[in-house]
């Protein structure tokens, strides 16, 4: 069995979330496949049943099972190519579906009313909520069409629609919440996955796009971004190191963790000099906080004067950062400075 078949069909995991952060199409599809298989095998199915449906017509439910058994078969070949606007109009199909079922089996109470609490879950929980609620509404309406067509005198009517609607709301609305809250967590767990736990700064791959967000702003504007970045010895308190970056940086500038001893601070709209008195601030305040640093280097160096993009710039405070640790007493040496130092006489 190949890997996209076994994708269909639920036997390997497949993404939650697109790269874009919504809900994957593949994920959809899946679960609308088998709600619809279901419902299409549990209608058909019934059929051989002796005695299941008397009073149906036999004819119209074989008609709705094959129509949704055709609808699972397509979102089976389309899966995650199927562009999103199609899952509402799926949706609003199976309520249909659901609707003539109900009318074909002669009863309206049949539990095939049962599958709209299918359709109501699955709106709320991959559709945006407007989308859900318009499903919802659509839901209600063709019931309260079901019902007029059975011709059903006096008030059971109307207090089934209301029952049943009011279900229908409720079930949506506790899946829409449970939808909200896990959203929440996982909007959480992402920005704990981007901060370091030691220190409070942010990680490696938050410096990264934070660094290359800056220095595209810098460059379309004009401006310009200062790297420091710093290297510490000893047995450090890392509590202590990380408020220090945090208290000595600005508002606008990304102080982050990028290894193991190596720190570093995104400053936009700042020149090297104005990087080696943050520095200089730095350590300072790590002195007063006797975090227990045995030495911290620093080296700057700026966009664009040093560097043309961020992995130059980043390349240009390395360089600054080991003349600086060459040089030993914890100094703070610019790039500028280093190729002065090289610069020929």
């Amino acid at each position: 069995m190949g890997t996209a078949l076994r994708e269909r069909l639920g036997l390997l995991p497949a993404p939650a979330v697109s790269r874009r952060g919504e809900l994957d199409t593949g994920l959809m599809a899946r679960a609308l496949m088998f709600l619809f298989l279901a419902g299409a095998v549990i209608t058909l199915g019934s059929l051989l049943l002796p005695g299941a449906v008397e009073g149906a017509d036999r004819m119209r439910m074989e008609v709705m099972g094959t129509s949704a058994l055709a609808i699972a078969v397509t979102l089976f070949v389309g899966f995650d190519r199927l562009p999103r606007w199609v899952f509402p109009i799926f949706l609003a199909c199976g309520t249909l579906l659901i609707e003539w079922t109900v009318y074909a089996s002669g009863d309206t109470t049949s539990p095939y009313v049962m599958f709209w609490f299918w359709l109501a879950i699955y709106s709320f929980y991959f559709l945006p909520r407007w989308q859900a609620l318009g499903q919802l509404l659509f839901i209600a309406l063709a019931y309260a069409a079901l019902l007029s067509l059975t011709g059903d005198s006096g008030s059971e009517p109307i207090v089934r629609w209301t029952v049943t609607t009011s279900a229908l709301i409720v079930a949506g609305a506790m899946i829409g919440l449970l939808k909200e809250r896990v959203n929440k967590l996982i909007a959480e767990l992402r920005e704990l996955s981007r901060v370091d736990p030691e220190t409070g700064l942010v990680n490696r791959l938050d410096f990264t796009e934070a660094l290359g967000r800056a220095v595209e702003l810098a460059r379309r504007t004009r401006g310009r971004v200062t790297l420091v970045l710093g290297e510490i010895d000893g047995t450090p308190d890392l509590g202590r190191v990380g408020q220090a970056f945090l208290e000595a940086a600005r508002r606008s500038d990304v102080p982050a963790r990028i290894g193991e001893r190596t720190f570093a601070v995104v400053a936009a709209g700042t020149d090297d000099h104005g990087g080696f008195v943050l520095a200089e601030r730095i350590q300072a305040l790590l002195r007063q906080y006797g975090a227990g640093v045995g030495e911290i280097s620093f080296g700057v160096a700026s966009f664009p004067e040093h560097a043309d993009g961020p992995d130059e710039l980043v390349a240009a405070a390395q360089g600054a950062l080991g003349q600086a640790r060459a040089i030993g007493g914890g100094r703070v040496v610019t790039h500028g400075a280093v190729a002065e130092s090289h610069a020929p006489v």
